[in-house]
Protein backbone atom coordinates (compact mmCIF):
# COMPACT_ATOMS: atom_id res chain seq x y z
CA UNK A 1 0.00 0.00 0.00
CA UNK A 2 3.13 2.39 0.66
CA UNK A 3 3.91 2.01 -2.99
CA UNK A 4 0.05 2.31 -4.40
CA UNK A 5 0.54 5.93 -2.33
CA UNK A 6 3.72 6.76 -3.76
CA UNK A 7 3.41 5.58 -7.34
CA UNK A 8 0.24 7.78 -7.43
CA UNK A 9 1.49 10.28 -5.75
CA UNK A 10 4.16 10.77 -8.49
CA UNK A 11 1.55 9.96 -11.08
CA UNK A 12 -0.84 13.31 -9.98
CA UNK A 13 2.00 15.24 -9.49
CA UNK A 14 2.68 17.18 -12.76
CA UNK A 15 -1.37 17.16 -13.59
CA UNK A 16 -1.83 18.48 -10.20
CA UNK A 17 1.11 21.20 -9.88
CA UNK A 18 0.90 22.04 -6.36
CA UNK A 19 2.25 25.59 -5.16
CA UNK A 20 4.95 26.46 -5.78
CA UNK A 21 5.98 23.56 -8.42
CA UNK A 22 5.53 23.85 -12.44
CA UNK A 23 6.65 21.95 -15.14
CA UNK A 24 7.57 23.06 -19.02
CA UNK A 25 4.79 20.51 -20.71
CA UNK A 26 2.07 21.88 -22.24
CA UNK A 27 -1.18 20.88 -21.53
CA UNK A 28 -2.01 18.35 -24.66
CA UNK A 29 0.59 16.14 -23.18
CA UNK A 30 -0.78 15.97 -19.89
CA UNK A 31 -4.35 15.34 -22.38
CA UNK A 32 -2.60 12.56 -23.59
CA UNK A 33 -0.69 11.18 -20.56
CA UNK A 34 -4.03 11.08 -18.51
CA UNK A 35 -5.53 9.16 -22.11
CA UNK A 36 -3.11 6.15 -22.17
CA UNK A 37 -3.45 5.63 -18.60
CA UNK A 38 -7.13 5.22 -18.94
CA UNK A 39 -6.76 2.75 -22.27
CA UNK A 40 -4.13 0.96 -19.73
CA UNK A 41 -6.44 1.02 -16.81
CA UNK A 42 -9.67 0.28 -19.31
CA UNK A 43 -8.39 -2.82 -21.07
CA UNK A 44 -7.32 -4.50 -17.36
CA UNK A 45 -11.05 -4.03 -15.99
CA UNK A 46 -12.22 -5.15 -19.07
CA UNK A 47 -10.01 -8.58 -18.49
CA UNK A 48 -11.30 -8.70 -14.95
CA UNK A 49 -14.95 -8.42 -16.29
CA UNK A 50 -14.55 -10.94 -19.22
CA UNK A 51 -12.47 -13.59 -18.32
CA UNK A 52 -14.30 -16.54 -18.11
CA UNK A 53 -12.34 -18.45 -15.10
CA UNK A 54 -11.32 -17.18 -11.57
CA UNK A 55 -7.56 -15.32 -12.13
CA UNK A 56 -6.73 -16.05 -8.05
CA UNK A 57 -6.69 -19.52 -6.94
CA UNK A 58 -7.30 -17.93 -3.47
CA UNK A 59 -10.93 -16.52 -4.11
CA UNK A 60 -12.19 -19.54 -6.40
CA UNK A 61 -11.49 -21.60 -3.15
CA UNK A 62 -12.53 -19.17 -0.30
CA UNK A 63 -15.87 -18.45 1.12
CA UNK A 64 -18.26 -16.73 -0.37
CA UNK A 65 -20.25 -13.86 0.69
CA UNK A 66 -23.88 -13.36 -0.06
CA UNK A 67 -23.72 -16.25 -2.25
CA UNK A 68 -22.11 -14.33 -5.34
CA UNK A 69 -19.75 -16.50 -7.39
CA UNK A 70 -16.09 -15.90 -7.51
CA UNK A 71 -16.44 -15.14 -11.52
CA UNK A 72 -19.68 -13.07 -10.19
CA UNK A 73 -17.66 -11.13 -7.68
CA UNK A 74 -14.16 -10.51 -10.19
CA UNK A 75 -16.66 -9.33 -12.81
CA UNK A 76 -18.03 -7.03 -10.42
CA UNK A 77 -14.86 -6.04 -8.84
CA UNK A 78 -13.56 -4.99 -12.88
CA UNK A 79 -16.77 -3.50 -13.58
CA UNK A 80 -16.17 -1.34 -10.62
CA UNK A 81 -12.46 -0.40 -11.76
CA UNK A 82 -13.39 0.56 -15.47
CA UNK A 83 -16.34 3.15 -14.11
CA UNK A 84 -14.74 4.82 -11.43
CA UNK A 85 -11.37 4.29 -12.14
CA UNK A 86 -11.88 6.12 -16.17
CA UNK A 87 -13.90 8.61 -14.53
CA UNK A 88 -11.29 9.42 -12.31
CA UNK A 89 -9.31 9.88 -15.44
CA UNK A 90 -11.64 11.26 -17.84
CA UNK A 91 -12.84 13.53 -15.82
CA UNK A 92 -9.41 15.71 -15.06
CA UNK A 93 -8.91 15.16 -19.22
CA UNK A 94 -11.82 17.28 -19.49
CA UNK A 95 -11.22 19.62 -16.82
CA UNK A 96 -8.03 20.60 -18.58
CA UNK A 97 -9.50 20.86 -22.06
CA UNK A 98 -12.10 23.27 -20.74
CA UNK A 99 -9.66 25.41 -19.31
CA UNK A 100 -7.16 25.22 -22.16
CA UNK A 101 -9.90 26.55 -24.59
CA UNK A 102 -10.35 29.61 -22.36
CA UNK A 103 -9.57 32.66 -24.87
CA UNK A 104 -7.45 34.08 -22.20
CA UNK A 105 -6.44 34.12 -18.63
CA UNK A 106 -6.58 36.69 -16.63
CA UNK A 107 -3.36 37.87 -14.11
CA UNK A 108 -3.53 39.36 -10.91
CA UNK A 109 -3.18 43.49 -11.43
CA UNK A 110 0.37 44.69 -10.70
CA UNK A 111 1.51 46.72 -8.16
CA UNK A 112 0.70 49.82 -8.83
CA UNK A 113 -2.92 49.32 -9.31
CA UNK A 114 -2.35 48.88 -13.58
CA UNK A 115 -5.21 47.60 -15.78
CA UNK A 116 -5.14 43.30 -15.32
CA UNK A 117 -3.35 41.73 -18.41
CA UNK A 118 -4.08 39.11 -20.15
CA UNK A 119 -2.35 36.00 -21.49
CA UNK A 120 -3.70 33.90 -24.55
CA UNK A 121 -3.78 30.40 -24.41
CA UNK A 122 -3.36 29.02 -28.25
CA UNK A 123 -4.15 25.49 -27.42
CA UNK A 124 -7.58 24.52 -29.07
CA UNK A 125 -8.30 28.24 -29.84
CA UNK A 126 -11.66 28.86 -27.68
CA UNK A 127 -12.86 32.16 -29.56
CA UNK A 128 -15.74 30.31 -31.75
CA UNK A 129 -13.50 31.33 -34.92
CA UNK A 130 -11.54 28.90 -37.35
CA UNK A 131 -7.88 29.14 -37.06
CA UNK A 132 -5.75 29.80 -39.81
CA UNK A 133 -4.21 26.47 -41.43
CA UNK A 134 -5.71 26.85 -44.64
CA UNK A 135 -5.13 23.83 -46.69
CA UNK A 136 -5.25 25.60 -49.92
CA UNK A 137 -1.55 26.89 -49.32
CA UNK A 138 0.06 23.95 -49.48
CA UNK A 139 1.76 24.32 -52.39
CA UNK A 140 0.50 20.44 -53.72
CA UNK A 141 -2.23 19.28 -51.83
CA UNK A 142 -4.04 23.09 -52.05
CA UNK A 143 -3.64 23.29 -55.69
CA UNK A 144 -5.15 19.99 -56.31
CA UNK A 145 -8.48 20.31 -53.69
CA UNK A 146 -8.75 23.73 -55.56
CA UNK A 147 -8.50 22.53 -58.85
CA UNK A 148 -11.66 21.63 -60.86
CA UNK A 149 -9.78 19.49 -63.58
CA UNK A 150 -7.52 17.91 -60.35
CA UNK A 151 -10.84 16.71 -58.79
CA UNK A 152 -12.72 15.29 -62.15
CA UNK A 153 -9.97 13.57 -62.89
CA UNK A 154 -10.03 11.62 -59.52
CA UNK A 155 -13.82 11.24 -60.13
CA UNK A 156 -13.62 9.80 -63.21
CA UNK A 157 -11.03 7.21 -62.21
CA UNK A 158 -13.76 6.66 -59.04
CA UNK A 159 -16.44 6.19 -61.53
CA UNK A 160 -14.21 3.71 -63.85
CA UNK A 161 -13.83 1.70 -60.45
CA UNK A 162 -17.34 1.97 -59.56
CA UNK A 163 -17.95 0.29 -63.34
CA UNK A 164 -16.14 -2.58 -62.67
CA UNK A 165 -17.29 -2.94 -59.12
CA UNK A 166 -20.86 -2.78 -60.54
CA UNK A 167 -19.94 -5.09 -63.68
CA UNK A 168 -18.14 -7.85 -61.31
CA UNK A 169 -21.15 -7.63 -59.00
CA UNK A 170 -23.56 -8.65 -61.67
CA UNK A 171 -21.48 -11.35 -63.10
CA UNK A 172 -18.95 -12.33 -60.84
CA UNK A 173 -18.72 -14.92 -57.98
CA UNK A 174 -21.55 -14.96 -55.38
CA UNK A 175 -19.08 -15.12 -52.68
CA UNK A 176 -18.54 -11.61 -51.38
CA UNK A 177 -15.15 -12.18 -50.32
CA UNK A 178 -14.11 -13.76 -53.79
CA UNK A 179 -15.93 -10.04 -55.57
CA UNK A 180 -15.16 -6.71 -56.18
CA UNK A 181 -18.82 -5.52 -55.05
CA UNK A 182 -18.28 -7.60 -51.60
CA UNK A 183 -14.70 -6.27 -50.66
CA UNK A 184 -14.01 -2.71 -52.27
CA UNK A 185 -17.06 -0.66 -50.94
CA UNK A 186 -18.21 -2.48 -47.32
CA UNK A 187 -14.69 -2.99 -46.33
CA UNK A 188 -12.08 -0.49 -48.25
CA UNK A 189 -14.21 2.55 -49.21
CA UNK A 190 -16.00 2.94 -45.95
CA UNK A 191 -12.69 2.56 -43.95
CA UNK A 192 -11.40 5.18 -45.73
CA UNK A 193 -14.20 7.33 -46.00
CA UNK A 194 -14.03 7.43 -41.82
CA UNK A 195 -10.22 8.20 -42.47
CA UNK A 196 -10.61 11.31 -44.28
CA UNK A 197 -13.19 12.77 -42.21
CA UNK A 198 -11.29 12.32 -39.12
CA UNK A 199 -7.44 13.57 -41.02
CA UNK A 200 -9.12 15.90 -43.41
CA UNK A 201 -13.03 16.44 -43.72
CA UNK A 202 -15.70 15.51 -46.77
CA UNK A 203 -13.13 14.02 -48.95
CA UNK A 204 -15.64 11.63 -50.49
CA UNK A 205 -18.12 14.61 -51.54
CA UNK A 206 -15.00 16.31 -53.08
CA UNK A 207 -14.34 12.81 -55.01
CA UNK A 208 -17.66 11.28 -55.30
CA UNK A 209 -18.09 9.35 -58.56
CA UNK A 210 -21.96 10.10 -59.48
CA UNK A 211 -21.00 13.88 -60.18
CA UNK A 212 -19.78 12.45 -63.70
CA UNK A 213 -23.24 11.67 -65.00
CA UNK A 214 -24.96 14.33 -62.57
CA UNK A 215 -22.79 17.01 -64.26
CA UNK A 216 -23.19 15.68 -68.17
CA UNK A 217 -26.92 15.94 -66.84
CA UNK A 218 -26.65 19.39 -66.08
CA UNK A 219 -25.48 20.40 -69.62
CA UNK A 220 -28.69 19.50 -71.18
CA UNK A 221 -30.29 22.48 -69.34
CA UNK A 222 -33.27 20.66 -68.13
CA UNK A 223 -32.96 21.95 -64.77
CA UNK A 224 -35.91 24.67 -64.47
CA UNK A 225 -37.41 22.98 -61.37
CA UNK A 226 -37.40 23.74 -57.95
CA UNK A 227 -37.18 21.08 -55.68
CA UNK A 228 -40.43 20.55 -53.99
CA UNK A 229 -41.16 22.50 -50.66
CA UNK A 230 -42.55 19.85 -48.78
CA UNK A 231 -39.94 18.19 -49.64
CA UNK A 232 -36.95 20.11 -48.46
CA UNK A 233 -36.45 18.55 -45.21
CA UNK A 234 -34.19 15.73 -44.22
CA UNK A 235 -37.05 13.46 -43.68
CA UNK A 236 -36.98 11.52 -47.00
CA UNK A 237 -32.52 11.17 -46.50
CA UNK A 238 -33.53 10.09 -42.52
CA UNK A 239 -36.01 7.29 -44.09
CA UNK A 240 -33.78 6.19 -46.87
CA UNK A 241 -30.93 5.81 -43.65
CA UNK A 242 -33.49 3.74 -41.27
CA UNK A 243 -34.14 1.54 -44.87
CA UNK A 244 -30.61 1.13 -45.62
CA UNK A 245 -29.23 0.35 -42.16
CA UNK A 246 -31.80 -2.30 -41.79
CA UNK A 247 -31.45 -3.88 -45.00
CA UNK A 248 -27.68 -4.15 -44.54
CA UNK A 249 -28.24 -5.87 -41.18
CA UNK A 250 -31.03 -7.99 -42.09
CA UNK A 251 -30.30 -8.71 -45.97
CA UNK A 252 -26.76 -9.12 -45.14
CA UNK A 253 -25.97 -6.48 -48.12
CA UNK A 254 -22.43 -6.91 -47.24
CA UNK A 255 -22.84 -10.11 -48.26
CA UNK A 256 -24.90 -9.84 -52.02
CA UNK A 257 -22.25 -8.70 -54.79
CA UNK A 258 -25.32 -8.10 -56.49
CA UNK A 259 -27.29 -6.38 -54.73
CA UNK A 260 -24.56 -4.09 -53.84
CA UNK A 261 -24.70 -3.94 -57.64
CA UNK A 262 -28.03 -2.65 -58.00
CA UNK A 263 -27.65 -0.17 -55.48
CA UNK A 264 -24.66 1.54 -56.90
CA UNK A 265 -26.92 1.83 -60.66
CA UNK A 266 -29.88 2.87 -58.67
CA UNK A 267 -27.49 5.87 -56.96
CA UNK A 268 -26.24 6.83 -60.47
CA UNK A 269 -30.02 6.39 -61.78
CA UNK A 270 -31.35 8.84 -59.17
CA UNK A 271 -28.57 11.30 -58.51
CA UNK A 272 -29.01 11.59 -63.12
CA UNK A 273 -32.00 12.02 -62.87
CA UNK A 274 -32.85 14.15 -59.71
CA UNK A 275 -30.28 16.56 -60.76
CA UNK A 276 -30.71 16.88 -64.83
CA UNK A 277 -34.45 18.02 -63.93
CA UNK A 278 -34.77 20.15 -60.21
CA UNK A 279 -32.23 23.58 -59.95
CA UNK A 280 -28.84 23.54 -57.65
CA UNK A 281 -27.52 20.20 -56.18
CA UNK A 282 -30.95 18.43 -54.52
CA UNK A 283 -29.78 15.26 -54.84
CA UNK A 284 -26.99 15.71 -52.58
CA UNK A 285 -29.00 18.02 -50.13
CA UNK A 286 -32.35 16.28 -49.69
CA UNK A 287 -31.86 12.62 -51.07
CA UNK A 288 -28.18 11.26 -50.93
CA UNK A 289 -28.33 9.13 -47.33
CA UNK A 290 -24.59 8.89 -47.92
CA UNK A 291 -24.03 12.30 -48.58
CA UNK A 292 -26.18 12.98 -45.18
CA UNK A 293 -23.88 10.31 -43.64
CA UNK A 294 -20.68 13.11 -44.33
CA UNK A 295 -22.39 15.94 -43.74
CA UNK A 296 -22.96 14.93 -40.37
CA UNK A 297 -19.58 13.20 -39.04
CA UNK A 298 -18.10 16.22 -40.85
CA UNK A 299 -19.37 18.54 -37.93
CA UNK A 300 -16.63 16.43 -36.21
CA UNK A 301 -14.04 16.99 -39.04
CA UNK A 302 -11.20 19.31 -38.39
CA UNK A 303 -11.62 21.55 -41.57
CA UNK A 304 -13.88 23.32 -43.09
CA UNK A 305 -14.64 25.77 -45.78
CA UNK A 306 -14.84 29.35 -44.22
CA UNK A 307 -14.18 33.12 -45.66
CA UNK A 308 -10.94 34.29 -44.88
CA UNK A 309 -11.74 37.55 -43.96
CA UNK A 310 -15.63 38.27 -43.11
CA UNK A 311 -14.97 42.30 -44.53
CA UNK A 312 -13.92 41.73 -47.91
CA UNK A 313 -17.89 39.97 -47.80
CA UNK A 314 -19.03 42.91 -46.37
CA UNK A 315 -17.98 45.02 -49.18
CA UNK A 316 -19.06 42.25 -51.73
CA UNK A 317 -22.18 43.29 -53.72
CA UNK A 318 -22.17 39.90 -56.33
CA UNK A 319 -22.10 37.45 -53.78
CA UNK A 320 -20.52 34.93 -56.18
CA UNK A 321 -19.93 32.15 -54.25
CA UNK A 322 -23.99 31.49 -53.84
CA UNK A 323 -25.06 33.16 -57.23
CA UNK A 324 -22.44 32.48 -58.95
CA UNK A 325 -21.20 33.95 -62.46
CA UNK A 326 -20.25 33.37 -65.97
CA UNK A 327 -17.62 31.02 -65.20
CA UNK A 328 -18.07 29.16 -62.62
CA UNK A 329 -21.61 27.85 -60.80
CA UNK A 330 -22.75 29.05 -56.66
CA UNK A 331 -22.85 27.04 -53.92
CA UNK A 332 -25.91 24.00 -54.83
CA UNK A 333 -26.34 23.20 -51.95
CA UNK A 334 -27.10 26.86 -51.09
CA UNK A 335 -24.89 27.85 -48.67
CA UNK A 336 -23.86 31.88 -47.66
CA UNK A 337 -20.14 31.19 -46.90
CA UNK A 338 -19.89 34.25 -44.97
CA UNK A 339 -22.42 32.32 -42.43
CA UNK A 340 -21.34 29.17 -42.68
CA UNK A 341 -20.37 27.36 -40.15
CA UNK A 342 -19.29 23.34 -40.27
CA UNK A 343 -19.73 20.79 -42.87
CA UNK A 344 -23.58 20.42 -42.90
CA UNK A 345 -24.56 20.48 -46.30
CA UNK A 346 -21.19 20.98 -47.88
CA UNK A 347 -20.23 18.81 -50.41
CA UNK A 348 -16.66 20.00 -51.04
CA UNK A 349 -17.73 20.79 -54.58
CA UNK A 350 -15.33 24.01 -54.32
CA UNK A 351 -17.89 25.58 -56.83
CA UNK A 352 -18.07 28.85 -54.10
CA UNK A 353 -14.00 28.34 -54.34
CA UNK A 354 -13.71 29.27 -58.08
CA UNK A 355 -16.64 31.72 -58.37
CA UNK A 356 -15.12 33.99 -55.78
CA UNK A 357 -13.73 36.67 -57.22
CA UNK A 358 -11.71 37.94 -54.14
CA UNK A 359 -10.37 34.86 -53.35
CA UNK A 360 -11.23 34.61 -49.82
CA UNK A 361 -12.22 31.27 -49.03
CA UNK A 362 -9.99 29.03 -47.40
CA UNK A 363 -10.14 25.60 -46.27
CA UNK A 364 -8.97 26.32 -42.33
CA UNK A 365 -9.00 24.04 -40.03
CA UNK A 366 -10.93 24.60 -36.56
CA UNK A 367 -11.59 22.82 -33.03
CA UNK A 368 -14.72 20.04 -33.40
CA UNK A 369 -16.01 21.84 -30.67
CA UNK A 370 -16.26 25.10 -31.73
CA UNK A 371 -18.57 24.04 -34.38
CA UNK A 372 -20.49 21.59 -32.29
CA UNK A 373 -21.02 24.40 -29.37
CA UNK A 374 -22.17 26.99 -32.12
CA UNK A 375 -26.11 27.36 -31.83
CA UNK A 376 -26.68 30.30 -33.70
CA UNK A 377 -28.03 30.95 -37.23
CA UNK A 378 -25.93 29.19 -40.15
CA UNK A 379 -25.96 30.31 -43.92
CA UNK A 380 -28.11 27.94 -45.65
CA UNK A 381 -29.03 25.64 -42.86
CA UNK A 382 -30.22 27.92 -40.06
CA UNK A 383 -30.55 26.69 -36.46
CA UNK A 384 -29.50 23.25 -36.75
CA UNK A 385 -29.53 22.24 -33.22
CA UNK A 386 -33.55 23.17 -33.22
CA UNK A 387 -34.06 21.72 -36.49
CA UNK A 388 -36.64 18.71 -35.68
CA UNK A 389 -35.36 17.15 -39.09
CA UNK A 390 -31.70 17.16 -38.66
CA UNK A 391 -32.26 16.07 -35.11
CA UNK A 392 -33.86 12.93 -36.67
CA UNK A 393 -30.95 12.81 -39.03
CA UNK A 394 -28.27 13.28 -36.47
CA UNK A 395 -30.01 10.75 -34.03
CA UNK A 396 -30.28 7.89 -36.42
CA UNK A 397 -26.66 8.33 -37.27
CA UNK A 398 -25.66 8.50 -33.61
CA UNK A 399 -27.70 5.44 -32.95
CA UNK A 400 -26.83 3.65 -35.80
CA UNK A 401 -22.98 3.77 -35.22
CA UNK A 402 -23.81 1.48 -32.05
CA UNK A 403 -26.08 -0.74 -33.30
CA UNK A 404 -24.38 -1.35 -36.85
CA UNK A 405 -21.24 -2.33 -34.81
CA UNK A 406 -23.46 -4.68 -32.30
CA UNK A 407 -24.75 -6.50 -34.90
CA UNK A 408 -21.52 -8.34 -35.36
CA UNK A 409 -20.85 -9.45 -32.24
CA UNK A 410 -20.98 -12.89 -30.68
CA UNK A 411 -23.85 -12.37 -28.03
CA UNK A 412 -25.99 -10.49 -30.66
CA UNK A 413 -25.64 -12.81 -33.30
CA UNK A 414 -26.08 -15.73 -30.54
CA UNK A 415 -29.56 -13.87 -29.40
CA UNK A 416 -30.67 -13.79 -32.56
CA UNK A 417 -30.00 -16.96 -33.55
CA UNK A 418 -31.87 -18.21 -30.02
CA UNK A 419 -35.04 -16.68 -30.80
CA UNK A 420 -34.81 -17.98 -34.21
CA UNK A 421 -34.72 -21.12 -32.86
CA UNK A 422 -37.36 -20.37 -30.11
CA UNK A 423 -39.79 -19.08 -32.49
CA UNK A 424 -39.62 -21.63 -35.17
CA UNK A 425 -38.29 -18.96 -37.58
CA UNK A 426 -36.07 -19.78 -41.04
CA UNK A 427 -34.02 -17.22 -41.04
CA UNK A 428 -32.87 -14.02 -38.36
CA UNK A 429 -34.70 -11.54 -40.09
CA UNK A 430 -37.32 -11.01 -37.70
CA UNK A 431 -34.84 -10.61 -34.58
CA UNK A 432 -32.34 -8.73 -36.81
CA UNK A 433 -35.67 -6.59 -37.48
CA UNK A 434 -36.08 -5.73 -33.85
CA UNK A 435 -32.64 -4.78 -32.94
CA UNK A 436 -32.56 -2.42 -35.89
CA UNK A 437 -35.45 -0.58 -35.72
CA UNK A 438 -35.28 -0.36 -31.82
CA UNK A 439 -31.80 0.36 -31.49
CA UNK A 440 -32.12 3.21 -34.04
CA UNK A 441 -35.97 4.39 -34.14
CA UNK A 442 -37.66 3.36 -30.94
CA UNK A 443 -35.27 3.55 -27.75
CA UNK A 444 -33.62 7.08 -29.34
CA UNK A 445 -36.92 8.13 -30.31
CA UNK A 446 -37.79 8.16 -26.57
CA UNK A 447 -34.44 8.50 -24.89
CA UNK A 448 -33.25 11.62 -26.06
CA UNK A 449 -36.16 13.70 -25.87
CA UNK A 450 -36.74 12.11 -22.14
CA UNK A 451 -33.09 13.14 -21.22
CA UNK A 452 -32.93 16.27 -22.89
CA UNK A 453 -36.21 18.14 -21.53
CA UNK A 454 -34.97 16.29 -18.02
CA UNK A 455 -31.97 18.18 -18.43
CA UNK A 456 -33.31 21.41 -19.16
CA UNK A 457 -35.72 20.72 -16.25
CA UNK A 458 -33.01 20.51 -14.03
CA UNK A 459 -31.26 23.29 -14.67
CA UNK A 460 -34.18 25.84 -14.31
CA UNK A 461 -34.75 27.37 -17.49
CA UNK A 462 -38.34 26.93 -19.42
CA UNK A 463 -37.21 26.07 -22.69
CA UNK A 464 -38.99 23.84 -25.80
CA UNK A 465 -38.09 20.33 -25.48
CA UNK A 466 -36.89 20.10 -28.74
CA UNK A 467 -34.09 22.93 -27.99
CA UNK A 468 -32.64 20.40 -24.95
CA UNK A 469 -32.79 17.69 -27.45
CA UNK A 470 -31.08 19.28 -29.83
CA UNK A 471 -28.34 20.47 -27.32
CA UNK A 472 -28.05 16.67 -25.82
CA UNK A 473 -27.95 15.24 -29.69
CA UNK A 474 -25.00 17.63 -30.47
CA UNK A 475 -22.74 17.13 -27.84
CA UNK A 476 -23.48 13.30 -28.06
CA UNK A 477 -22.43 13.49 -31.94
CA UNK A 478 -18.30 12.99 -31.39
CA UNK A 479 -18.74 9.94 -29.22
CA UNK A 480 -21.05 8.28 -32.44
CA UNK A 481 -18.31 9.36 -35.43
CA UNK A 482 -15.87 7.52 -32.43
CA UNK A 483 -17.70 4.57 -32.83
CA UNK A 484 -18.08 4.52 -36.31
CA UNK A 485 -14.53 5.04 -36.66
CA UNK A 486 -13.78 1.88 -34.69
CA UNK A 487 -16.20 0.17 -36.19
CA UNK A 488 -14.95 0.86 -40.13
CA UNK A 489 -10.93 0.65 -38.99
CA UNK A 490 -11.66 -2.91 -37.79
CA UNK A 491 -13.19 -4.14 -41.14
CA UNK A 492 -10.52 -2.02 -42.56
CA UNK A 493 -7.19 -3.61 -40.56
CA UNK A 494 -8.45 -7.21 -40.59
CA UNK A 495 -9.82 -7.58 -44.41
CA UNK A 496 -7.58 -5.05 -45.99
CA UNK A 497 -5.34 -7.70 -48.08
CA UNK A 498 -8.79 -8.95 -49.62
CA UNK A 499 -8.88 -6.50 -52.29
CA UNK A 500 -6.35 -8.21 -53.94
CA UNK A 501 -7.04 -11.87 -54.08
CA UNK A 502 -10.47 -10.61 -55.50
CA UNK A 503 -9.00 -8.00 -58.19
CA UNK A 504 -6.72 -10.37 -59.52
CA UNK A 505 -9.58 -12.84 -60.44
CA UNK A 506 -11.38 -10.25 -61.83
CA UNK A 507 -8.85 -9.61 -64.07
CA UNK A 508 -7.92 -13.57 -64.63
CA UNK A 509 -11.60 -12.97 -66.38
CA UNK A 510 -10.49 -9.95 -68.58
CA UNK A 511 -7.49 -12.30 -69.37
CA UNK A 512 -5.28 -9.94 -68.20
CA UNK A 513 -3.68 -11.94 -65.61
CA UNK A 514 -2.89 -15.39 -65.69
CA UNK A 515 -2.00 -17.47 -61.94
CA UNK A 516 -4.09 -18.52 -59.46
CA UNK A 517 -5.27 -15.33 -56.67
CA UNK A 518 -3.72 -15.84 -53.27
CA UNK A 519 -7.13 -16.22 -51.34
CA UNK A 520 -5.23 -16.46 -48.19
CA UNK A 521 -5.41 -12.88 -48.49
CA UNK A 522 -8.61 -13.16 -47.97
CA UNK A 523 -9.28 -14.61 -44.95
CA UNK A 524 -9.47 -12.30 -42.35
CA UNK A 525 -6.37 -11.23 -40.31
CA UNK A 526 -5.22 -11.88 -36.83
CA UNK A 527 -6.13 -8.61 -34.86
CA UNK A 528 -3.13 -6.87 -33.69
CA UNK A 529 -2.38 -6.18 -30.66
CA UNK A 530 -2.28 -2.36 -31.55
CA UNK A 531 -6.16 -2.50 -32.62
CA UNK A 532 -7.73 -2.75 -29.41
CA UNK A 533 -5.72 0.20 -27.76
CA UNK A 534 -6.48 2.22 -30.90
CA UNK A 535 -9.90 1.50 -30.71
CA UNK A 536 -10.02 2.27 -26.57
CA UNK A 537 -8.07 5.38 -27.27
CA UNK A 538 -11.06 6.30 -30.17
CA UNK A 539 -13.54 5.84 -28.11
CA UNK A 540 -12.28 7.58 -24.82
CA UNK A 541 -11.68 10.67 -27.03
CA UNK A 542 -14.93 10.47 -28.13
CA UNK A 543 -16.12 10.85 -24.94
CA UNK A 544 -14.51 13.20 -23.54
CA UNK A 545 -15.11 15.79 -26.34
CA UNK A 546 -18.44 14.79 -25.96
CA UNK A 547 -18.64 16.05 -22.52
CA UNK A 548 -16.49 19.03 -23.38
CA UNK A 549 -19.34 20.16 -25.63
CA UNK A 550 -22.20 18.98 -23.67
CA UNK A 551 -20.30 21.16 -20.61
CA UNK A 552 -20.60 23.89 -23.44
CA UNK A 553 -24.46 23.56 -24.21
CA UNK A 554 -25.55 23.20 -20.89
CA UNK A 555 -24.71 26.67 -19.76
CA UNK A 556 -27.13 28.75 -21.67
CA UNK A 557 -30.15 26.70 -20.76
CA UNK A 558 -29.47 26.59 -17.01
CA UNK A 559 -30.03 28.97 -14.04
CA UNK A 560 -27.37 30.35 -11.97
CA UNK A 561 -25.55 27.34 -9.91
CA UNK A 562 -27.97 24.77 -11.40
CA UNK A 563 -25.93 24.32 -14.29
CA UNK A 564 -23.96 21.25 -12.89
CA UNK A 565 -27.14 19.10 -13.02
CA UNK A 566 -27.78 19.26 -16.09
CA UNK A 567 -24.03 18.47 -17.34
CA UNK A 568 -24.06 15.50 -14.64
CA UNK A 569 -27.27 14.22 -15.93
CA UNK A 570 -25.67 14.64 -19.63
CA UNK A 571 -22.69 13.39 -19.15
CA UNK A 572 -23.60 10.40 -17.35
CA UNK A 573 -25.91 9.81 -20.57
CA UNK A 574 -22.89 10.26 -22.66
CA UNK A 575 -20.26 7.62 -20.19
CA UNK A 576 -22.77 5.35 -20.36
CA UNK A 577 -23.55 5.16 -24.65
CA UNK A 578 -19.30 5.03 -24.29
CA UNK A 579 -19.60 2.34 -21.93
CA UNK A 580 -21.81 0.29 -24.13
CA UNK A 581 -19.45 1.17 -27.11
CA UNK A 582 -16.22 -0.50 -24.96
CA UNK A 583 -18.59 -3.27 -24.63
CA UNK A 584 -19.11 -4.06 -28.41
CA UNK A 585 -15.51 -2.99 -29.04
CA UNK A 586 -14.31 -6.09 -26.53
CA UNK A 587 -16.60 -8.67 -28.12
CA UNK A 588 -15.74 -11.33 -30.71
CA UNK A 589 -16.68 -9.96 -33.94
CA UNK A 590 -17.88 -11.33 -37.06
CA UNK A 591 -15.40 -11.50 -39.98
CA UNK A 592 -18.00 -10.23 -42.50
CA UNK A 593 -16.26 -10.26 -46.38
CA UNK A 594 -13.59 -13.00 -45.53
CA UNK A 595 -13.26 -15.84 -46.57
CA UNK A 596 -12.88 -18.39 -43.46
CA UNK A 597 -9.40 -19.68 -43.09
Amino acid sequence: HLCFLIVSLLFWWPVMQPWPTSHPWPTWVLVVYLLIADVQNTVFSAAFTFWRTPIYDLYANGPRLGGITALADQATAGAIMWVAGSAAFLLPVGWLIVRAMRPTLALPAGPRGGPTSTTALPLLGGTGQPSRGDLFATPVIGGMLRSAKARRCVQIVLLLLAVAIVIDGLRGPRTSAMNLAGVLPWTHWRGFVVLGLLLAGNLFCWSCPFMVPRDLAKRLRLDRLSWPHWLRTKWLAVALLVVFLWAYETLALWDSPWWTAWIIIGYFIAATVIDAFFKGASFCKWVCPIGQFHFVQSLCAPRSLQVRDETVCTACDTHDCINGNATSRGCGTGLFLPAKRGGMDCTWCMDCVQACPHDNIALQSRTTASDLRFTRWRGGVGRLFDRPDALALMAVLLAGAFVNAAGMTGPVLAWEDALTARWGLQTTMVPSTIVVIAGIVVVPAIALPVLGGLGTWMGGRRVPLRIGTGRLIAGLLPLGFAMWFVHMLFHLVTAFGSAVPAAHRALNALDVTTGTPNWLLGCCLALPDWLVPLELLMLNAGVLVSIIVLHALAGPLTRHGRRGLTFGLWSCTALAIWAAGVWIVLQPMQMRGTLLP
